[in-house]
């Protein structure tokens, strides 16, 4: 019975992480870790019930226990399938910012317009002001756009990275002086 009770245990905790992780407001990352190891823990249950059923010998026994371990396989998959959720959720979000991006490069790049993205872009800890100037204005130098239109780009589409204005930008940005 012992080993019926910490499969049982195994999952009922699985279960509760599993649904705690589902409405607790951490970060994607966390919560796909959480779900990872809830599913782990579902599955070290697996066998000790499979070895568990394998002693017993009333078929009631052995069958009220095999729809635990089914219930413990669910919960195994329920896992898996939310973490995988959390997941692609987050690579969409990424993929439409990345998207509107670049819809607004190229429309400044192509015809001189600049527009407003269709989404919030919001700092990334991983790029800083001076890296966002250097590789726009160093890309947009090249195909021969001027400072001042590459300040108001940036101004513009990356609000949240410039909120000192076009002034600012003008001014920190590398490249020559007009």
């Amino acid at each position: 019975m012992g080993t019926a009770l910490l499969a049982l245990c195994f999952c009922a905790l699985s279960l509760v992480l599993a649904l705690f992780v589902g409405i607790s407001p951490i970060s994607d990352k966390a919560k796909v870790r959480f779900m990872y190891v809830g599913a782990a823990m579902s599955l070290m249950a697996v066998p000790m019930m499979s070895h568990y059923i394998a002693g017993l010998n009333d078929i009631v026994d052995e069958l009220r226990y095999q729809a635990v371990l089914v219930f413990i396989v669910v919960v195994c998959c329920y896992c898996f399938v939310m973490a995988n959720m959390v997941k692609y959720n987050v690579m969409k979000k990424k993929v439409a910012v990345l998207e509107s991006i670049n819809a607004c490069a190229i429309a400044f790049a192509e015809r001189d317009l600049i527009v407003i993205p269709k989404v919030n872009i919001a700092v990334n800890a991983k790029c800083c002001q001076a890296d966002l100037m250097a590789y726009a204005s160093s890309a947009f130098f090249k195909i021969g756009k001027n400072r001042k239109d590459i300040a108001r780009f940036l101004c513009i589409v990356f609000e949240a990275y410039f909120p000192g204005g076009e002034g600012f930008v003008y001014k920190k940005m590398p490249g020559a002086k007009q």
